[in-house]
């Protein structure tokens, strides 16, 4: 997925799977699914709502670098299975496949308990 802006602060940064063909091991997904991440650039703050499955951090990464974004100030996860929360580990440890150095400066707020 290419980045969208929504809004001029407000941008779509997650990414298509058109090849996953089942959510949950249950639902059929015939067409695929979307991971919709939204970047969100405050006037001194920049947030990430939700991230991306893991399979495609590098499309999500791609899309922060293509905007220059250096900082997440903070990753906000709708809930925690993997289509939201993917990622959030990989972002605020600064690790991703492009090894892209992201600053370890996040506030993140994640709506699932750690195992």
């Amino acid at each position: 997925m290419t980045v969208r802006y929504v809004k001029s602060d407000v941008i779509a940064v997650g990414a298509i799977d058109w090849d996953r063909r089942l959510f949950d091991k249950l639902i059929p997904l015939p067409q695929g699914t979307s991971y919709n991440s939204f970047l969100i650039q405050g006037s001194e703050k920049t947030a990430l709502i939700d991230t991306v499955y893991p399979a495609k951090s590098h499309e999500l990464i791609a899309n922060l670098k293509k905007l220059d974004i250096k900082t997440l100030d903070y990753i906000i996860a709708n809930h925690g299975e993997l289509d939201h929360s993917g990622i959030i580990r990989n972002l605020s440890r600064g690790e991703n496949s492009n090894k892209r150095q992201v600053q370890r400066n996040f506030n993140v707020f994640a709506a699932f308990k750690r195992r």
